[in-house]
């Protein structure tokens, strides 16, 4: 009988980020289960097919305090209770509680558990509510997974005061370094004459768009685009339009070419709140881009003072300031020094270690 693994995690969209986890798995001999929610990510059935995965649509919520995950818990208990699998591999923390509550009978019987925590709710600087709900949560999860994954440094040290079988450091999902680098025509008209501010991700309150925005309002020669959709859209189009910067700053809308930008682009911005280890700024650094980002989790271990600048991302002027100084910055060298930093983060590096964790959990 073949070896079974099943992989949890909330939304279907984010085994986008795993896929080279199942290439692994499926190289492994696996037969690999996948137990998510696909509404509004069906286009990953596609991805998924090409190693022959059998879905399990969950109706998970989002929302950590959403009653639906409850139905979720019961959903995930059926499809143990009816399948043995040799291994459990969870991730995002609804899937990674869901996951390991479910399997918590079944590792009596030789079920290996993984969670991977791509960033703990719980971090430097986060609302002390975060840390009375989700520290003691995740400590007292960690006595029933084998193996704890964390992907940022912050996130391992705090794990080590945990109750797991064994704690590993991975450097996030791995990133092929042959797709940045090249160069490309945006279409992208205007940036020429000045210099050319980029981001990439999610509109949404955490990603903090709006602070660079202000911050480069006074600045003539910067532009700034913005890849990426999400509820924030309306809101920031019409504060662009107050601040009369229709000819400077863009949204872009979900892109395609995200390498071809990062190629043109002279300056990688990314000022969210929260992170565990942002993929886009590796991306950028694999683009030989030199980086501004907030001073946070996750962004303090891809970035120093050789590479970019880090700041307060609550202070528009600490962003007003990292950017003036950029333009003063030697920024070839600090893009290329990023392009060499990256190489830790590549994506043979990450199988490397994936591979060796999941050999360690089957002797």
């Amino acid at each position: 009988m073949s070896k079974r693994a099943l992989i949890v995690c909330t939304i279907a969209s984010f085994l986008q980020f795993e896929l080279n986890d199942l290439k692994l798995l499926a190289e492994k001999g696996y037969e690999i289960h996948c137990a998510t929610n696909f509404d509004g990510s069906e286009f990953m059935y596609e991805k998924l097919a090409t190693f022959h995965v059998i879905n399990h649509q969950v109706d998970f919520a989002r929302s950590p305090f959403s009653r639906t995950n409850l139905k979720a818990l019961g959903e995930v208990k059926r499809i143990m209770r009816d399948i043995h699998f040799d291994l459990v591999h969870c991730h995002t923390p609804v899937g990674g509680v869901v996951a390991r509550l479910a399997a918590k009978t079944h590792r009596k019987k030789g079920t290996k558990v993984i969670y991977t925590a791509h960033g703990f709710h719980f971090y430097t600087g986060a609302p002390k509510l975060y840390w009375l709900i989700f520290y003691p949560i995740e400590k007292w999860l960690s006595r029933y997974t084998d193996v704890l994954i964390t992907i940022n440094t912050e996130d391992h040290a705090r794990a080590e005061r945990f109750s797991m079988g064994r704690l590993e450091y991975v450097p996030g999902v791995g990133i092929d370094l042959t797709r940045f680098g090249a160069e490309h025509n945006t279409g992208i008209q205007g940036a020429e004459n000045g210099i050319w501010l980029m981001s990439v991700g999610e509109l949404n309150e955490n990603k903090n768009h709006e602070t660079v925005i202000r911050a480069i309002a006074d600045r003539e020669d910067i532009y700034y685009t913005i890849a990426g959709i999400g509820p924030l859209e309306q809101h920031l189009k019409e504060l662009i339009a107050e601040l009369h910067l229709e000819k400077r700053v863009f949204l872009l809308g979900y892109r395609r070419d995200v390498p071809a930008l990062f190629a043109a682009a002279d300056i990688y911005i990314h000022p969210s709140y929260r992170e565990g280890l942002s993929v886009s700024i590796m991306e950028a650094m694999a683009s030989g881009l030199p980086v501004i980002c907030s001073k946070i989790r996750g962004n303090k271990d891809l970035i120093d003072e050789n590479g970019g600048f880090l700041f307060d991302p609550h202070s528009m002027e600490a962003c007003r300031e990292s950017i003036a100084q950029m333009l003063e910055a030697d920024r070839d060298t600090m893009g290329q020094y990023n392009m060499e930093k990256i190489k830790k983060f590549s994506i043979e590096v990450v199988q490397k270690k994936m591979a060796a964790i999941y050999e360690s959990v089957e002797r």
